[in-house]
């Protein structure tokens, strides 16, 4: 019996430590400044890219980083082990799909509008009226089907939204005010304005759930030390425009 307990007891060791050893696979979308591929050299960087880099640094857990369209790169988390998709809103809708890690950083969802249109809104309900765009499967747009809105038009993603709006195939276009900001270095947009803050929510690493609680636990008491030290701070300042 004693040597059956102890050859249990290798099996445990040896499971566990395979767990820590194995690769983990990241997967992202092209969202700058949260994530993104740097031109000048090819790898993916961003406020969110670069704390979950230092994040597994510390805690030596091997890991590959890829980008890909965000519908594939959630699909991806939540349908295969050791997967992992950043950086995610967590709702109550993914909230037992997954396992979280995080939050690494806020994120405000608003909706903008031409100047020359004189659009003003005062409550959410009141931009029902309007046609927006948003992109299939951002959690933006997502929240504004379960809020009842109809005129929605789904891009694949949220840059072909400027020209939408610009020639007023939309009226309103849902975003982030990050996103908006690292646009503005690309494109023409001095010619909106924004018109009405949606929502303010947190972005997390979203774990498969076959993924072991202990690392979990750990990758959490990493990000929060890394938290009380300024590390994060420091990170998300990096990438914040220059006024």
């Amino acid at each position: 019996m004693l040597f059956k307990r102890y050859l249990c007891f290798l099996l445990f060791l040896l499971l566990s430590s395979s767990v820590f050893a194995s690769t983990m696979h990241l997967v992202t979308e092209e969202y700058a400044p949260l994530n993104y591929k740097a031109k000048y050299n090819g790898k993916i960087v961003g406020v969110c890219a670069d704390i979950v880099k230092e994040l597994f640094r510390r805690a030596k857990i091997n890991y590959t980083m890829e980008l890909y369209p965000w519908e594939k790169a959630y699909d991806l988390a939540l349908n295969n082990p050791d997967y992992a998709v950043f950086a995610t809103a967590r709702t109550p809708e993914r909230e037992k799909l997954f396992k979280w890690v995080g939050p690494l950083t806020q994120s405000q969802w608003i909706f903008l509008a031409k100047k020359s249109k004189h659009i003003s809104i005062r409550q959410l309900t009141e931009a029902k009226q309007y046609t927006i765009g948003a992109y299939q499967g951002d959690v933006v747009a997502e929240f504004l089907k379960l809020q009842g809105f109809k005129k929605l038009i789904l891009s694949i993603s949220d840059r072909p939204n400027i020209k939408k709006i610009m020639r007023d195939r939309i009226t309103l276009w849902a975003t982030t005010q990050r996103h908006l900001q690292s646009l503005s270095k690309q494109q023409p947009i001095s010619k909106l304005e924004k018109v009405y803050d949606i929502h303010k929510t947190y972005l997390y690493i979203a774990f498969n759930k076959s993924t072991p609680d202990s690392i979990i636990q750990k990758l959490n008491a990493i990000l929060n030390k890394m938290k009380k030290s300024g590390m994060v701070n420091l990170i998300d300042r990096f990438y914040k425009p220059i006024r």
